[in-house]
């Protein structure tokens, strides 16, 4: 993947690509990776899709990858359980790495935020 901006992102997400659904479920997890202590934000794009990640002490916390056509956000969080992501969406288990679930509901991020803050505490 190539790198990208945090303000090409943001561009991006504040664009008419993305509805305020989208808008939400990826503010409020970059609004509680913040509040967790120092972060840095990376994002990234190809041809296939794009988003931005969030490292502590250099080791990444989390994913967080809009996916406007399929009316879903992807995240994926360092040391969650599938079994603790699928409250928040239907997870999608890859080979050799660690699980990603596809979220819709803005309400529904209530239940990822305490494994971002336990992500963010391993970091």
């Amino acid at each position: 993947m190539a790198a990208s901006s945090v303000d090409e992102f943001d561009d991006r997400l504040n664009s008419a690509e993305c509805d305020s659904r989208i808008r939400a479920i990826v503010g409020a997890l970059r609004s509680h990776v913040d509040g967790c202590g120092p972060v840095t934000w990376l994002a990234h794009k190809s041809k296939s899709g794009w988003g931005i990640r969030a490292s502590a002490a250099g080791r990444i916390v989390c994913h967080i990858d809009p996916k406007p056509r399929g009316g879903c956000v992807d995240v994926q969080i360092m040391e969650a359980e599938p079994d603790d992501l699928a409250k928040a969406g239907a997870v999608h288990l890859r080979k050799n790495a660690p699980p990603w679930v596809h979220v819709a509901d803005p309400g529904v991020v209530a239940v990822l935020l305490p494994l971002v803050s336990s992500a963010y505490a391993t970091a």
